[in-house]
């Protein structure tokens, strides 16, 4: 290793170790800004309706049920056309 190279190499490593303690001493703990607070929310009431009554024509693996027989439970409608691809690949 060269003597100009070993005080260039000497130079940039005392650059750069300032500059560190530069950038460390700037930045303390005060500095540090705290997240605004959040005002706490209440819930809001469940408002719910009925589902109105279905006359289906036909039920599949299982007995017509009727909405008080449902009542309670979570219910998923399925309703699809023979002119939708999509929902004839969904077909039972």
């Amino acid at each position: 290793m060269s003597p100009r190279f070993a005080r260039l190499s000497f130079v940039a490593l005392v650059v750069v170790a300032v500059s560190a303690i530069a950038v460390a001493r700037r930045s303390s703990s005060e500095d540090i800004v705290e997240p605004p607070r959040v005002a706490s929310a209440e819930a809001l009431p469940i408002e719910t309706e009925s589902a109105p009554p279905l006359q289906p024509t036909g039920w599949l693996n299982t007995e017509p049920l009727t909405a008080a027989d449902l009542e309670g439970n979570v219910v998923l409608y399925d309703f699809w056309t023979f002119g939708c691809s999509n929902c004839q690949h969904t077909l039972p």
